[in-house]
């Protein structure tokens, strides 16, 4: 009977064993479990596709995608503390060596009150940097084309003032202004 009993949760094991690492590997972000050394443990079908390791060129191997020698160090510290990352934005390096901009998170695991590991995941933060720089340079032109239209509307204002003919100064105006609400739904 005992032997029954433990087969059966051996069969259990396995198979929630089985099931949580088909969850890990169906999550959309790169995953990674490392032990108390900082060694990989499992490594998600995401972080192969977003680093270019293959995960059997990773597993066994110390976390190999900090640029800054010390960082991961640093940061392996903290959460063996008891710390975590939530949002920590760094660089990692991918297969290739091209540099990718990402946000970690990592939480400390624990096996029976003891410290086991680490599981933390990254987003690829390429895209919204990218966006974030387009965002910059559009706003920076928009400053620009403001300027310039209040400028005009300005300097016809003040030749206005001066006595330069009503209708002409009037019409400058006019147009500076209808620019200005063009901008403004460009803007939106």
């Amino acid at each position: 009977r005992e032997v029954t009993d433990q087969l059966e949760r051996e069969r259990r094991l396995e198979a929630t064993t089985a099931r949580l690492e088909t969850l890990l590997d169906a999550l959309p972000l790169p995953v990674v479990v490392l032990d108390t050394d900082g060694v990989v443990e499992r490594w998600n079908r995401a972080a192969e596709t977003t680093f270019g390791y293959p995960t059997d060129s990773v597993v066994g191997k110390q976390y190999p995608l900090f640029i800054e020698d010390d960082e991961f160090e640093r940061l392996f510290e903290r959460i063996l503390n008891g710390g975590i990352l939530d949002g920590y934005e760094t660089t990692h390096r991918t297969q290739e060596g091209s540099r990718l901009p990402v946000e970690l998170h990592a939480r400390p695991l624990y096996e029976n009150g003891s410290f086991s590991g680490v599981a933390g995941a990254a987003i690829d933060l390429s895209d919204r940097q990218q966006r974030e720089q387009q965002l910059d340079v559009l706003h920076r032109v928009l400053r620009h084309n403001l300027r310039n239209e209040l400028t005009v509307i300005n300097g016809w204002t003040q030749q206005l003032a001066a006595g330069t003919d009503p209708m002409e100064a009037s019409e400058k105006i006019r147009g500076a202004s209808e620019r200005l609400l063009a901008l403004a739904e460009e803007a939106k």
